[in-house]
């Protein structure tokens, strides 16, 4: 913060709640030393304050009782009260951002796991069942690896999300090219939608993070 935003900001600091507590406090602060100083310096004809008329001393006193309190509550406040209450938001907004530093990288963190079994899925959609053996040995693998990311998700992430990976709803009808026949294919478009699923996940919790498969 530059010198000139500085003074702005403890001025306007200072000044915020002055008057409330000049209007309520007035009477306790600044009447006692208003009427001394006036019963002393301002004395009129048949010792009544100023200029003997009840209604406009009353309200001249009570104007300058508020307006000593207020300008003693200011100068107060830009001296001493300004400084902590600056500080202590400054303060304030360090813990936020430490808090919010600490999010991100748990977030990362948890985010680490499910891309790798994520990258995990892409292989096994790249796979072949030949060089697995058959179509069976294929099938078990992707199991398995479901299986994976769903004990992952219920560990790390809210059951909500979790319960995201088991709703693959309609399965788009696309012909894969390393598809082996038509079985194989169905998996694979399980697996992509699978994959998807995860891909969103990711996103919501780190935007700009998609990784192209």
């Amino acid at each position: 913060m530059r010198s000139g935003e500085y003074w702005q900001t403890r001025a306007a600091t200072a000044w915020s709640g002055t008057l409330e507590f000049a209007n309520d406090w007035q009477w306790v602060f600044g009447l006692p030393p208003v009427i001394a100083a006036a019963s002393t310096f301002l004395r009129g004809e048949g010792g009544v304050i100023i200029n003997g008329h009840p209604a406009w001393d009353a309200f001249l006193v009570a104007l300058a009782a508020f307006l000593v309190t207020a300008g003693g509550t200011y100068a107060w406040r830009f001296l001493f009260v300004a400084p902590y209450q600056m500080y202590q938001a400054v303060e304030q907004e360090r813990d936020a951002a430490k808090i919010k530093l600490g999010h991100i990288e748990v977030t990362r963190e948890k985010l680490t796991g499910l891309t790798d079994l994520r990258s995990i899925g892409i292989s096994q959609f790249n796979e072949a069942p030949s060089t697995l053996g058959s179509l069976t040995a294929w099938h078990d693998k992707w199991r398995a690896w479901e299986q994976s990311v769903v004990a992952y998700l219920n560990d790390h992430f809210s059951p909500a999300e979790a319960s995201l990976f088991h709703r693959l709803g309609k399965i788009p009808t696309h012909r894969f090219a390393q598809s082996e026949d038509a079985m194989h294919n169905h998996y694979l478009s399980c697996l992509s939608k699978e994959l998807d699923i995860l891909d969103k996940t990711v996103e919501r919790h780190l935007p700009g993070s998609h990784v192209a498969r």
